[in-house]
């Protein structure tokens, strides 16, 4: 299957819909054990780190006398904490879906591979993309912890136009540097299982690939963001029916766990059909 060069979004989505319809023998193993396995674990060390978050509220407060945060600086941390948490965790777990980006390549450029193979590339790829996915967590908590420091502290200032003005630059900067470190990081653990680089060598490789497609890239992970809070959405409005105990488990377990686990394997296959159609596009020199 070849990929046209300079293919857009819609074309890409097509595309990976019908790389994983090729492949669903090969990406059913990795949905049950993100599902039954990673998920579960996540909740859980969530749930946990939820509980201690006044710990790395009072970083910043405990530097100044002059009083706490507002209730929205908090709400921010809160939500910065969790979801940096989350998103450095899921960046580790991918390597229960390094086959699926190897199969989708393969699918891509029409070449066959069965289920050996794909163990064997696992092996050879797994300690690249855990290295990468730790320089990756660097890159995207960092800057974000900055930040959020930075937020507390001037709070914690007299209230005036330049300190509302720096908020709210804050909070627009958030969702945007999160959608752009995203991309590249989906990026560089795609670069990990089918180039021969890993840690900073393959993030640089992912951002050489990008370049000049950084807001198509961004826009595929805005893609799954609004499907993610779409699919939270429906899942929470079923869960707070009047239904039974068991049965509520029974939906957390496999509509959430089950919808998310599909969701992340397809930005997988999103970004590795991105990934073949950005190499042959530098391979044919445009």
């Amino acid at each position: 299957m070849e990929l046209r060069s300079g293919w857009g979004i819609f074309e890409l989505l097509h595309l990976s819909f019908k790389t994983i319809k090729g492949n669903r023998k090969l990406l059913l193993l990795p949905v049950l054990a993100y599902i039954y396995l990673i998920e579960p674990v996540v909740k859980n060390l969530t749930s946990r780190l939820t509980e201690r978050l006044p710990l790395f509220q009072d970083l910043g407060n405990n530097m100044h006398q002059t009083g706490s945060s507002s209730p929205v600086i908090r709400s921010v941390n809160e939500f910065l904490v969790v979801h940096t948490f989350i998103m450095n965790f899921c960046l580790i777990t991918p390597l229960l879906f390094l086959h699926a980006t190897a199969s989708s390549s393969e699918a891509s450029t029409s070449k066959i591979i069965d289920l050996k193979e794909m163990i064997l590339k696992m092996g050879q790829s797994s300690k690249k993309v855990t290295l990468t996915s730790f320089y990756m967590s660097g890159f995207i908590m960092g800057p974000i912890c900055v930040w959020s420091f930075c937020m507390g502290i001037t709070s914690n200032l007299a209230e005036s136009t330049w300190t509302d003005m720096f908020h709210a630059v804050f909070l627009l900067l958030i969702p945007v540097y999160e959608l752009y470190a995203c991309a590249i990081g989906m990026m560089s653990l795609v670069v990990s299982v089918l180039d021969d680089v890993g840690g900073l060598n393959a993030v640089v490789r992912a951002r050489k690939l990008m370049k000049g497609k950084e807001l198509q890239a961004s826009l595929m992970m805005m893609f799954f963001a609004l499907a993610l809070g779409l699919v939270h959405s429906i899942t929470n409005g079923i869960s707070s029916r009047d239904i039974g105990n068991w049965s509520r488990l029974d939906l957390s377990i496999h509509l959430i766990n089950g919808l998310r686990s599909m969701l992340k394997l397809f930005v997988f296959v999103l970004f590795t059909v991105f990934y073949v159609e950005r190499k042959e596009k530098e391979v044919k020199g445009f």
